[in-house]
């Protein structure tokens, strides 16, 4: 059964006039929408619309490719996903790249994304058909670099409590360093089934050699591992009934 469609009926349009009332009918249509959302769903679709707006549509002809670094196979990127549906990835998230062959005019790559080990699993909990446990070796430069900011906040906290100093701010900031080195120390995990063309505008970082992952490569036998499970998952049995 198809979807039913209970948007703003658009039609053919001819006139400027005509475009700009079924404009406002549409913006109409999505304040409702998201005023009828949970909050924060609704606050993360708000920022989505603005970066779609500001930092894609507007720059979308103009965009250089080429300025950017070449990705290989086994690169990680971080990318921002957007605003999606159901249960695609959306958001700011780590990916692996899977071109084997990457040219620097190419504008899309073909990313498998990453998550953080749940807290509440094991790498042998994970479901080995949609998921790949890639151990804790991805973000160790990262990890090292986290402690040691939150070993210096931590003494410049006592420093100041010792004054009498306010420090609000800094346990504030504490509090997100913390949060984010446990997130990082849980280990990373391939989310198979979430394989897409990701758009070289999308990606934060690494854009030139320098930045952060932009020397990072995933073992040989890690990437190997990785694409017998997409291959098993998407191609084992379409080869399976050409056999028969």
């Amino acid at each position: 059964m198809g979807r039913k469609k209970t948007g703003v009926k658009i039609g053919k349009i001819d006139t400027d006039e005509e475009f700009n009332k079924k404009l406002l009918e549409v913006f109409a249509q999505l304040r409702e929408t998201m005023n009828n959302m949970d909050r924060e769903l609704a606050i993360k679709l708000l920022y989505w619309l603005n970066d779609w707006s500001a930092n894609y549509l507007r720059n979308e002809k103009n965009f250089n490719y080429k300025e950017l670094m070449r990705y290989k196979r086994g690169s990680i990127v971080e990318a921002d996903f957007g605003f999606n549906v159901g249960s695609e990835q959306g958001g700011l998230h780590y990916a692996i790249v899977l071109d084997k062959y990457n040219h620097k005019s190419n504008k899309v790559l073909l990313v498998v994304s990453l998550e953080s080990l749940p807290h509440d699993k094991k790498p042998e909990d994970l479901n080995e058909n949609y998921e790949l446990f890639l151990g804790y070796g991805i973000f160790k430069e990262d990890i090292k670099k986290l402690e040691k900011e939150i070993d210096n906040l931590n003494k410049k906290i006592k420093q100041r409590e010792n004054k009498g100093t306010d420090v609000t701010n800094l346990k504030i900031t504490l509090s997100r360093l913390q949060k984010e080195l446990n997130k990082l120390n849980r280990g990373s995990v391939a989310q198979i089934a979430q394989i897409c063309a990701l758009s070289k505008m999308r990606i934060y970082q690494p854009k030139k050699m320098g930045d952060r992952f932009s020397e990072f490569r995933l073992s040989d036998d890690k990437m190997k591992e990785l694409e017998e499970k997409i291959f098993k998952l998407y191609f084992n049995k379409m080869i399976e009934k050409e056999k028969k």
